[in-house]
Order: structure tokens, then C-alpha cells, then sequence
């Protein structure tokens, strides 16, 4: 049964209100109101501590997982209503992220997560959030070459859909531009960090901010929003999020040491401590609140530096430190405000409301939209980057010029057959060399901004495949043609033309293999320097068995297994075979012994 709970004239209007109105968007282009969202939460969470050898060993022994896992969050209640701007803070290591990461869905890592999260009282899941919700994260990932308004614009097109029209969604890239004060560098390049000069961090962060609120979420997620930005650029974008909760939306954010102009503008507050939860409630009562426990806001002293350091736990007094922040939690969980959010947390689960969208698309565009928009992107990325296309073809020619006159007009006769293979080996693993670590070496880096887009329903990955495929089509496939054809004519390998069609067919097609295999490994691997340490130690096995270094005759049992998943081993021998197949016999010449020794086919 609901547990009655009377008014209280002590909360702000509003504050509570279960009013599930819809509100207009605040934007002269979107049409669809804002679906007022309630969330609701109940977390714990651990993590697994590192233990060292020994204490490995008594573990063994031990029942409890006490010293195994180490508490993150306990017992973490809360609720945030439409038109609420919520700061979630706290001192270093109290869980602030932990928490916004567990409403989200999103980057839980290695968390062991025990979690009830309820939009309208319904439960969700990351299916769900995501539908309604955006996520600016505290790292800014974008593809550095693009402009500002050229990102916007790939955003916007696909967050917004065919719902709208083509000029509707070019006016929306600029209100969002105005929204976020970044008119004069729209046109600016966004930049890579010292590689290539664009943005500042308080701009990129701007900008992160805008990607999510193009398409109007009803709810918001923001990760330390003002990091990176003065105080006047702060101010600005708290205001931004300020006037999106007063259009009905729900805002919530982690936020560190903001001054007391940007934490006035919070009205809903969260404080964590060790895990706890310290406060939950108004935070234009949070003062009189700490003043009740004997911790008053000193006179003309910035409230949330106050909060921090009152809940902090100081390295240097810890026990008294953990005492009063334990305190300081166990009074909240007796206070009225405790008892009014459980109140208003059972009165939303006992009247659940949901949207009837179940039947909504994942994706707000079409397969082909995305197709098309994932194209324009890549195209401006490439042509935007000639420099690193440019390096790899005139590598491919040098290497390929060095590797011909090396075996400039190879001779018809015995060490000219044994060139003759050794040349074709050679442009068989520099076909797979050269385009795997090229691969290697830049798509993992590409693989977090994809996933972190792909999971945000900005696109499916099966358009970006194809695209992908398309776009690396000059790289994997012209530049491999390009250093087969001029090694092949110089060496002389075959002056049959249809022979050198089919090697040079074969080995484009071994190319792709070796470049799917690079990207297998990227995306298996957790970073760049992991994948590149992966290449070698798989490849290598795979390399001995090609039947080039190795007769396999006297090869055990349980190794001649990979001859047979070597694509090395399958193109050697297919290569071979069109070279010699239609060679009977070539010149003898004679030995020491002045006789006649020749090869036969």
C-alpha cells in the first residue's frame, strides 16, 4: 500500500509535481513535444579489488567476498522529475559518475551493478533510455577534420530523420549553432588534438553538448558539462540546460567546484559521499539542511565548495572524516526529505505511464539514409586528408620500384624459377603487411567514435560497413593492383597477360583478407598498441605454413592444422600454380660437371 505523506509548505512550488503535461520544445523547427520523463533509481555497485599474490591465496579459503569486491554505491535512492536541473556532486571518488553511468546504461567497464531504474515508473532498460535520452560524455571524441557546422550537420540529419524536411533540419543546425555560441567557428575545423590545430576544449565541449540536444531528448545526461570552460562560457551553457528543463525536459549532470552564479541555477541538488547518499532534495533548502546538523554555509562562501569539503574525507584526519560523512548520511535517512523522495518515488511506481511507441524505429533514418550520410561524411574526411593517401601511394611505388629492380628480367633457367617464387612471395606479404598495419594503426581509433555513435541510434553499423568498404576501395584494391603490376612486369614473372591477370585478381583478393583480418583484431583489441602487439604472434603460424620456409611432410599431427586456415598457404599455392602451370620446361644449362641438367614441369 502507498504510504500517505502530507504536504509540506517547505518545498519550492512545483518542486513535486506529478503533472505528466506535455511541453512545448522551445524550438521554432521541431514539432514533436516533450514526453515528460520521471526517473527513478535504486543502486548498488561494486568493483573488483586487485589483489596481489598472496592475498589471491587467502581468498581461497575465505567464504567472504567482503575483501574482494569493494562497495562503489549503497543503497543510492533518488527521483527527478520533469523541468527538474539536477547536479549530482561530491568529492573524488564518491561516485558521482558511477551513478550517472548506472542511470544511462552506459560505460559500466568492470562494475558488478545491482540496479532499479524506472522512467514513469515503467522499467527500463538501455533499449529504452537511449530512445529517450542523450549523453554528453566528459571525453570528446569527433572526427577532427570535419568543421563544426559539417558535424552538426551529419548529426542532425540523422538524429532528426525524414520527419522533417531538408531546409527544417538545416534551421535547426542553426539554432542549436546560436544556442551554443559557436557562430564564429562553425566553419572552423574541429581539430586532433596537436596533430591538427582547431578548437579550443572549450569549444569541442560546446559542441559535444550540441550533438546531443539537436533532436530535443526529454531526457539529459551531462558528464562534468563545464570542464574545460571559463567561467563566463560555464555560465552560458548551464543556462542553455537551465531554459531545457523549463521546456519540461529532465536534466541531470555531474558537476565539479561550479561558482556559486552557475550552482544557483541548479534546483534539484544530489550530494554523494563514499557511496552514500548524503542529500537528495530542493537545493535551495540544502543550507538550512547541513545548518541542522551543525555544518552552516560560512557568510559569503560558495555553498557547493562548502558541501564538497564537508563531505571530503581528508587523507590526513580519515577516521574523523568517515565519521562525520556517515553521519552526515545516516541523519538524511532520517530527515523529512528522505521520507518525501520515497513517498514521491512509490507514488510514481504505483502509477506507471508510458508513450506508445513501442513500435518506433530504432533508428530515426532510413537504411539508405544513412548510407548516404555516412558517404558525405567519409568523402569529406578523405578529401579533407589527401596527405595520408598520398604517403601510402608513393610508399606502395617505392617499395614496388626498389622490389622490381631487384628482380629486374629475371633469367628463364633454374635460379631464375627459384626468383621467380621468391619474387611472388615477396609481393604476396607486402600486399598483406603493408595494408594490414595501415589498418591496424588507425581503425581502432575510429572504432570508439563508431561504437559511441552506433549505441547513441545515430546509425546501424551495416551502413557504415559498406561504406567503409567503399571508401578503402582506392587503398585495398588500386594500391595492391598498383604494386603487383609494376613488380610483375619488371621481374618479368610471365608474359602471358592472362596470367598476370589472374595473380593479380588473387592477390587483391588476399589483400582483403589480410585487411579484414586488421580489422578483426581492431576490434577485438582494447586499444592501437594492443592490436599492433596481437598482429605478429597470430600471423606468424599462419606465415611459416604458407609452404614457402616450410615442407610440411615432417610436420606433427597437431600442428598441420594451420596450414589449412592460412590464407597465406592458399594464395602461394594458387599464385604458383597460374605461373608454372603452362611452363613445361625451361632452358637446361649445365653443372660443374659439364652435363645437362634440366627442370621439367
Amino acid at each position: 500500500m502507498l504510504e500517505s505523506y502530507p504536504d509540506s509548505n517547505q518545498y519550492p512550488n512545483d518542486y513535486y509535481n506529478n503533472n505528466t503535461q506535455y511541453y512545448q520544445t522551445g524550438s521554432k523547427v521541431l514539432r514533436n513535444k516533450v514526453f515528460p520523463i520521471t526517473l527513478t533509481w535504486n543502486a548498488n555497485a561494486w568493483v573488483k579489488n586487485k589483489l596481489s599474490l598472496k592475498e589471491k591465496i587467502l581468498s581461497r579459503f575465505s567464504s567472504s567476498d567482503e575483501d574482494e569486491y569493494k562497495q562503489i554505491l549503497t543503497n543510492v535512492r533518488g527521483i527527478v522529475k520533469p523541468g527538474q536541473l539536477c547536479a549530482i556532486m561530491g568529492a573524488s571518488g564518491a561516485g558521482k559518475t558511477t551513478l550517472l553511468n548506472i542511470l544511462n546504461f552506459r560505460n559500466k567497464g568492470k562494475l558488478e551493478i545491482e540496479a532499479d531504474v524506472k522512467i514513469n515508473g515503467i522499467q527500463t532498460d538501455w533499449d529504452m533510455i537511449t530512445r529517450y535520452s542523450g549523453f554528453v560524455q566528459q571525453d570528446d571524441l569527433f572526427h577532427g577534420v570535419l568543421t563544426v557546422r559539417e558535424h552538426l550537420t551529419f548529426v542532425t540529419m540523422l538524429k532528426l530523420g525524414n520527419d522533417y524536411s531538408r531546409e527544417e533540419r538545416f534551421q535547426r543546425i542553426d539554432e542549436v549553432i546560436q544556442e551554443v555560441n559557436l557562430v564564429k567557428a562553425e566553419d572552423t575545423i574541429i581539430g586532433v588534438g596537436d596533430k591538427l590545430k582547431g578548437l579550443s576544449g572549450g569549444e569541442k565541449r560546446r559542441l559535444a553538448y550540441a550533438s546531443e540536444i539537436v533532436n530535443n531528448p526529454s531526457l539529459l545526461f551531462c558528464d562534468e558539462p563545464t570542464s574545460g570552460l571559463d567561467s563566463s562560457m560555464a555560465q552560458t551553457l548551464v543556462e542553455s540546460m537551465r531554459r531545457l528543463a523549463d521546456q519540461g525536459k529532465t536534466v541531470i549532470c555531474t558537476i565539479h567546484q561550479p561558482s556559486s552564479q552557475i550552482f544557483e541555477m541548479f534546483d534539484t541538488l544530489i550530494l554523494l559521499a563514499e557511496g552514500r547518499l548524503a542529500y537528495l532534495g530542493p537545493n535551495s533548502l540544502a543550507p538550512d539542511y547541513f545548518s541542522g546538523l551543525g555544518y552552516p554555509v560560512p557568510y559569503l562562501y560558495n555553498p557547493a565548495d562548502h558541501y564538497i569539503q564537508t563531505l571530503a574525507v581528508s587523507p590526513q584526519d580519515r577516521e574523523n572524516s568517515l565519521y562525520r560523512v556517515n553521519m552526515i548520511a545516516d541523519q538524511f535517512e532520517k530527515n523529512e526529505l528522505y521520507y518525501r523522495m520515497n513517498y514521491e518515488i512509490q507514488l510514481t511506481e504505483s502509477q506507471p505511464m508510458n508513450e506508445d511507441d513501442n513500435d518506433a524505429p530504432k533508428y530515426n533514418s532510413t537504411y539508405s539514409s544513412q548510407f548516404g550520410w555516412l558517404l558525405w561524411r567519409q568523402l569529406k574526411m578523405d578529401l579533407r586528408n589527401p596527405l595520408a593517401t598520398k604517403v601510402v601511394a608513393m610508399q606502395t611505388i617505392i617499395v614496388a620500384v626498389f622490389l622490381g629492380l631487384i628482380f629486374l628480367r629475371l633469367e628463364k633457367n633454374e635460379i631464375g624459377v627459384q626468383n621467380r617464387t621468391g619474387a611472388l612471395f615477396i609481393i604476396l606479404m607486402q600486399c598483406n603487411f603493408a595494408f594490414l598495419f595501415g589498418v591496424v594503426n588507425t581503425f581502432p581509433m575510429d572504432l570508439v567514435l563508431v561504437y559511441r555513435e552506433s549505441k547513441n541510434r545515430i546509425f546501424s553499423i551495416t551502413p557504415y560497413f559498406f561504406v567503409k568498404q567503399i571508401a578503402e576501395f582506392p587503398k585495398f584494391v588500386i594500391l595492391p593492383g598498383i604494386m603487383v603490376t609494376i613488380v610483375y612486369w619488371m621481374a618479368g614473372l610471365n608474359d602471358n597477360f592472362g596470367v598476370f591477370i589472374q595473380i593479380l585478381l588473387t592477390l587483391i583478393l588476399c589483400t582483403q583478407v589480410a585487411v579484414s583480418y586488421g580489422l578483426f583484431i581492431s576490434a577485438i583489441a582494447p586499444n592501437t598498441e594492443a592490436a599492433l602487439a596481437m598482429v605478429v604472434p597470430i600471423m606468424m603460424p599462419l606465415l611459416i605454413f604458407a609452404g614457402f620456409f616450410l615442407n610440411d611432410v615432417g610436420v606433427p599431427d597437431y600442428f598441420i592444422w594451420l596450414k589449412y586456415i592460412s590464407w597465406f598457404f592458399y594464395t602461394n599455392e594458387i599464385t604458383n600454380v597460374y605461373l608454372w602451370r603452362n611452363v613445361d620446361s625451361i632452358p637446361c644449362t649445365k653443372n660443374s660437371n659439364n652435363s645437362n641438367v634440366c627442370a621439367e614441369n
